[in-house]
């Protein structure tokens, strides 16, 4: 059994997964309609609305109730630098 890490990088974002590959699976076991946004504080399935914060979506519920003040204040920082970087972008780009 090969042990993987349980992480992919995609346009530069690590993706995290929890489903070990141990080679055994075959392409009719991945079906990409079978992922459900998760929260990733309590881990529920998302329906409706939710947080879409740099670390990864929150539900409403962890969102309001759970992520402190300072977490949210640090999330919204990141969020602003990241579209700055994308603003400087289209500005050299010009």
């Amino acid at each position: 059994m090969r042990k993987e890490s349980n992480h992919i990088l995609y346009n530069g974002y690590y993706i995290y997964y929890k489903k070990e590959c141990d080679g055994s699976h075959n392409k009719t076991d991945m079906n990409p309609m079978d992922n459900e946004l998760q929260c990733k504080r309590c881990g529920k399935p998302i329906k409706g609305g939710c947080y879409n914060a740099p670390d990864g979506p929150f539900c409403v519920d962890c969102w309001e109730n759970k992520i402190s003040e300072k977490a949210k204040k640090d999330y919204e920082k990141q969020a602003l630098k990241r579209l700055q970087a994308i603003g400087f972008g289209f500005k050299t780009n010009q």
